[in-house]
């Protein structure tokens, strides 16, 4: 009667701790998926983003981003004239320059600082919608 030592095989063990990592993964996706549920509770809770119209915009030579920049908020205002949120402001100005002829500023849309800039109560281009 021999017996021999035998390292323990490597892909066996693998096959044993397969199934407990994937219960954790499923139990990592439960906790997940109720961590959302009340992400989304809270969310309805919380307070929305601000929402803006176009406001008093002063006369910018055409064919700048300026001129852009009012041209959608007014477009904005006009489909939702309830109100539209900065990052709406944004998406609209990057979706929009694909289709202008005005080139896009340095960096692009989608990080310039426009939305941010035209609401500071100092501009007036956008302002909270009336009651």
């Amino acid at each position: 009667m021999a017996t021999t030592n035998k390292a323990p095989n490597k892909a066996t063990k693998t096959k044993r701790t397969a199934p407990s990592a994937t219960a954790a993964t499923g139990s990592a996706t439960v906790a997940t998926t109720k961590q959302a549920k009340g992400t989304k509770a809270a969310q309805a809770a919380a307070p929305q983003a601000p929402l803006f119209v176009a406001g008093i915009m002063p006369p910018v030579r055409g064919g700048t981003h300026r001129a852009y920049a009012q041209d959608v908020a007014r477009a904005l205002t006009t489909a939702n004239p309830k109100g539209f949120t900065l990052a709406a402001y944004r998406d609209a100005l990057v979706a929009g320059a694909a289709a202008s002829s005005i080139a896009p500023p340095r960096g692009g849309w989608a990080a310039h600082n426009m939305p941010t800039w035209a609401s500071n109560v100092a501009q007036s281009w956008l302002v909270a919608p009336s009651k």
